[in-house]
């Protein structure tokens, strides 16, 4: 297919367009835009290995739209939206002059403010140069002669803004385009095509300072939504500039450059299903940074209760809380699989009583280098600071590190614990890999930390009052109304440990968590990430598992306590997370 001809062509010349990239914003990131965008439409050819000609472009434009990355990446996708469609499987001269004529409308369409001097100069050339060749049928002359006018255009765009006359570049949008025209050519001839002369000293580009308009870029892809186009552009032209939306059926791809991320971010979600959504701050991508490290390192603690076997898979790392018993061996360090057995041996004694010790900062350090030598940013969620030390400890590591590195670590007090954690983690590991930098990652904690539940019921509360977790007198309050047949629920108010209400404990521990769950829920979204943790007690917890799934939940997974919850509520509890976002 001539699409994967010039998407081949594109990645082999994606650093010589990165370099001249200058407009809207100098964050060389053009051609590598354009090889995402072009490579989810080879994505999902594969995958989904169409059978007829219509799935094929039906197919290569989803594939473009999911993946389409900056302004130029949904431009490119409008061209293609209108392009792809006017081809038969054995394109002709005639589909051509249609294609790109359709194409030429399409990628207008899908900006705000269509400028010359860009892509579009490229794009309207091909479709102005295809209208005006006359009857020909071969297609390899038929491409000749309208890259010819794509080339002149190409070169004239240096002339079209002072920017590209200082920089002496010519817009790296047009010169990616030409590349793509030049990749389908090589297609069907099997030669490559590049004319040396069409660009000017693209290996030494003047630079200087460029001042950016907004500072942050938020895309964001809805497959349906309520909105039309010209909604969308009406509420957000406000907010910022470079406006870019490209439509494929009921799905649509947006951009800005915006100051105001977390009010696009809110109108976004607000207009139908998201499957994606991105802020990046562009201050930290100009100037011709080295972004060869990049992405966003996750550190937590052990108290998260995060999968160590899906940590090491992620490379997130796990700073470990320590637990010990002072027996007459001496102190010894113990884990969550022989924490419950132990506690069950000493319940009718004070020997040996369990002490949990919060993550020394050396060990947060140590987690802090590796995630720096992994990626450009490290994002540290910590345990409650007001429940654990933790939180300070991750704070010290931080000063530990040189100037440079301290830049790149972000320490951030969840005011949680337990599977709360573990699910702020998942979702900042699933923005990371969406390409968000960490202040945009920070910006999502801060909201889901105020939408975030944790409560949970324990076999037996003297375990808390015993451990210091809880007063003695709201132990004491739990004992009565556990004497009147009444379970309490306990939970974090206020980031505190304490009661946050009960049940009739003629249920079991699943059905009163559920039922609690459920009258806490309505406060929330419509779509809940649910972890779900116990003190090894797995029959309730499956239990409250399969309960909470039926009812529409995400469960995403159901875990033994890490040892330190498990030292400080004991044997037997079982504990529930969730937290109402709109995609993970």
């Amino acid at each position: 297919m001539l699409l994967l001809s010039g998407y081949a062509h594109v990645r082999k010349h994606q650093e010589a367009i990165n370099r001249i990239n200058m407009f809207p914003v100098p964050d060389q990131d053009t051609g590598s835009n354009m090889v995402k965008t072009l490579q989810g439409a080879a994505a999902e050819l594969q995958a989904s290995e169409p059978s007829t000609y219509k799935h094929v472009i039906e197919s290569a434009l989803n594939g473009a739209l999911t993946s389409a990355s900056g302004n130029v990446g949904i431009i490119f996708t409008g061209f293609l939206s209108g392009f792809l469609p006017e081809l038969s499987g054995d394109a002709s001269v005639a589909d051509l002059k249609r294609g790109f004529a359709a194409g030429s409308i399409r990628a207008r369409q899908s900006i705000q403010h269509p400028k010359t001097g860009t892509i579009l100069d490229a794009i309207d050339a091909a479709a102005e140069e295809a209208k005006h060749i006359g009857e020909i049928s071969d297609i390899e002359q038929f491409f000749g002669k309208t890259l010819a006018g794509v080339r002149k255009a190409v070169a004239l765009t240096q002339e079209k803004m002072d920017l590209y006359r200082k920089a002496a570049v010519v817009d790296a949008g047009a010169y990616g385009f030409l590349i793509f025209l030049e990749g389908m050519l090589e297609g069907i001839d099997g030669k490559v095509v590049v004319d040396p002369e069409t660009i000017q000293s693209h290996s030494r580009v003047r630079r200087f300072i460029q001042i950016l308009e907004n500072r942050y870029e938020v895309v964001g892809l809805l497959t349906s939504t309520t909105k039309t186009r010209e909604q969308v552009l009406a509420i957000l032209s406000p907010l910022g500039d470079s406006i870019d939306i490209a439509v494929f059926g009921s799905r649509m791809k947006i951009h800005i450059h915006t100051d105001k991320p977390e009010e696009v971010t809110d109108h976004i979600e607000s207009w139908g299903e998201v499957s994606q959504l991105t802020t990046q701050d562009m201050t930290k991508h100009v100037g011709g940074r080295d972004n060869t490290k990049g992405g966003v390192g996750i550190v937590i603690d052990s108290g998260s209760d995060f999968d160590p076997d899906m940590a090491l898979r992620e490379r997130i790392e796990i700073v470990p809380f320590t637990v010990y018993a002072d027996e007459k061996t001496g102190p010894r360090d113990m884990n969550k699989e022989d924490i419950y057995a132990y506690m069950r041996r000493i319940r009718t004694t004070n020997d040996g009583w369990p002490k949990t010790s919060q993550p020394m900062p050396v060990a947060y350090l140590a987690a802090y280098r590796t995630q720096l030598a992994r990626f450009g940013e490290v994002v540290c969620i910590a345990f409650a600071s007001t429940l654990s030390g933790s939180y300070n400890s991750a704070l010290q590591a931080r000063d530990m590190l040189s100037d440079t590195e301290k830049k790149r670590v972000f320490v951030f007090d969840s005011l949680l614990g337990s599977g709360a954690i573990a699910l702020l983690a998942k979702r900042a590991h699933e923005l990371a890999n969406r390409e968000n930098d960490a202040d945009s990652i920070i910006a999502e904690l801060y909201k889901l930390r105020k939408r975030a539940c944790v409560m949970g019921i324990p076999q037996d509360i003297q375990w808390l009052v015993r451990g210091g977790r809880l007063k003695p007198s709201i132990g004491r309050i739990f004992s009565i109304l556990q004497m009147l047949f009444f379970r309490p629920i306990i939970g974090l108010r206020n980031h505190k440990l304490t009661m946050i209400g009960f049940r009739f404990s003629g249920a079991s521990i699943a059905d009163n968590l559920f039922m609690e769950y459920k009258s806490r829920k309505q406060k929330m979204g419509k779509i809940i990430y649910a972890h779900i943790n116990h003190n090894d007690n797995p029959k309730e917890a499956a239990a409250l598992a399969k309960l909470m799934a039926a009812d529409g939940a995400h469960v995403v997974a159901v875990t033994l306590s890490s040892h330190v919850i498990g030292a400080q509520t004991g044997p037997g509890g079982v504990f529930c997370s969730f937290i109402s976002y709109s995609s993970i």
